[in-house]
């Protein structure tokens, strides 16, 4: 991920970054509360993250009050309409002319708003589990919450703020994960305090954009969960049947986060949206850790040994890696020449899997580097693609001879495993938009000692 930087605006410093070069801009558009920041560390956004910025180049902000741009003081919460303008300075900032307005909840509202006020600024709108009033006006009860329903959603977030229980309500469908809860607890703490969040929330309670619908020109997707248990599809079915121009995805699911529960067809819908097509409808997609290996320094033992005793060494070597992959419960997709590249279900059996080859081969006289990535890949006939696909083999080619290299989503993945990684910095990933964390594998004692020193660990 791109560097933070900073717009002032009113006197108020808006946090922002941008993620990869592509030609035309996306601006995610947060909802309640964000912190761009520690985004990075909740499992499943980072990813998502970082494939909606590989449909074009990603503008990330936090909004005033919250994450890393400038507290406010109480009772000076912005307007929608002064959020609008927050929105149009970070737009500025990042030397954005037009731009895809990605909003998910409130962030939705803030988006529409926009399209409708500056058309020549939005190019389109996509919205995940947004509304166009959040409390139900007077005039119109079948539509909103009762007040009496927001007071006490309210309250019950701000008794059990920065504990992780609020998972139960934004995406149930990871609500046991212990990493997940664990993760958004440290999200929310970074986000706002409870009581910015109480007073946030009686903010939006008087959120209505109902009567700029029909001035929205753009197209518009609504993607909502039917079970969503913060916010009702019905505010989307609304919203479809009053803008112009929109489609409503519904999702059978209950997360009010829906790109947690489904991100690869929330992702498939963006695309299609935003470009007319789907890179992603050419093939089935399954989660997967993708380990790649490759011997060190090929081209000068080929040389060196000559074409028979080289082929030779091969052989060897690919019958260790089938032995070690098939053991773990893994499949070797493909033999590289000099390396080789395997999928598995589990993340940790393909860490493990990398320990084990380093060992056995060494056996052979030779050192490997291998790199370790988990995420959606596309299956294709007998081969798999995509972007983790590239992830991994770029994490491995940043790995030193007898090292193995895994990002920072396998890390977070295996926490309590009981395998050690040790920080290895950060990283310019060739063909990867942003900077990443890379971790290496601990794979002796003497490793397992300096990577427990540096993570604090006796």
């Amino acid at each position: 991920m791109g560097p933070i930087r900073y717009v002032e605006t009113d006197g108020v410093h808006l946090a922002y970054r941008v993620v990869g070069d592509g030609g035309s801009d996306i601006v995610w558009v947060p909802g309640w509360f964000s912190d761009i920041d520690e985004s990075l560390n909740v499992p499943g956004l980072a990813a998502f993250l970082e494939e909606l910025a590989g449909l074009g180049r990603l503008i990330m902000f936090d909004k005033r009050g919250m994450g890393q741009s400038d507290r406010v003081q109480e009772g000076h919460y912005p307007s929608l309409e002064e959020r609008v303008g927050d929105l149009l300075a970070v737009m500025d900032a990042a030397g954005s002319e037009r731009a895809a307005l990605v909003g998910v909840s409130e962030g939705a509202a803030q988006s529409l708003l926009a399209a409708a006020r500056h058309p020549d600024r939005v190019t389109s709108v996509v919205s995940i589990g947004g509304w166009a009033r959040l409390l139900a006006p007077a005039g119109d009860p079948g539509i909103g919450l009762p007040r009496a329903s927001l007071d006490e959603f309210t309250a019950t977030a701000r008794e059990h703020w920065g504990t992780g229980r609020g998972v139960g309500v934004v995406a149930p469908s990871v609500a046991h994960d212990p990493l997940f809860r664990e993760r958004w607890a440290t999200y929310e703490r970074r986000a706002a305090s409870p009581g910015a969040f109480e007073a946030y929330s009686e903010m939006l309670g008087d959120v209505d954009v109902r009567d700029a619908l029909d001035d929205v020109t753009v197209p518009v997707l609504l993607i909502h969960s039917q079970g969503d248990r913060m916010v009702s599809v019905d505010q989307s079915r609304y919203m479809a049947d009053r803008l112009p121009d929109a489609r409503l995805v519904e999702i059978a699911s209950s997360d009010h986060i829906t790109y947690i529960s489904d991100p690869e067809l929330v992702l498939e819908e963006i695309e299609q949206h935003l470009t007319g097509r789907s890179d992603r409808s050419t093939g089935p997609r399954r989660f997967a850790a993708v380990l790649f290996v490759d011997i060190v320094g090929s081209t000068g033992r080929v040389s060196d040994a000559g074409d028979r005793s080289w082929t030779s060494l091969l052989r060897s070597f690919e019958a260790i890696v089938d032995k070690e992959v098939t053991g773990h419960a893994g499949q070797v997709v493909k033999s590289l020449g000099d390396g080789s590249l395997a999928v598995f279900d589990d993340p940790q059996a393909a860490v493990l899997t990398a320990r084990a080859l380093h060992r056995e081969v060494a056996r052979l006289g030779v050192e490997l580097r291998s790199g370790v990535h988990c995420g959606q890949v596309e299956v294709l006939g007998d081969d798999i693609g995509g972007i983790a696909v590239h992830i991994a083999s770029r994490v491995m080619d940043a790995a030193p001879p007898r090292g193995t290299f895994v990002s920072s989503t396998v890390r977070d993945v295996l926490l309590g495993s009981g395998l050690v990684f040790a920080p290895a910095g950060t990283h310019v990933l060739k063909g990867v938009p942003g900077e990443w964390t890379l971790f290496e594998l601990s794979t002796d004692r003497a490793r397992i000692r300096s990577g427990n020193e540096r993570n604090g660990q006796p």
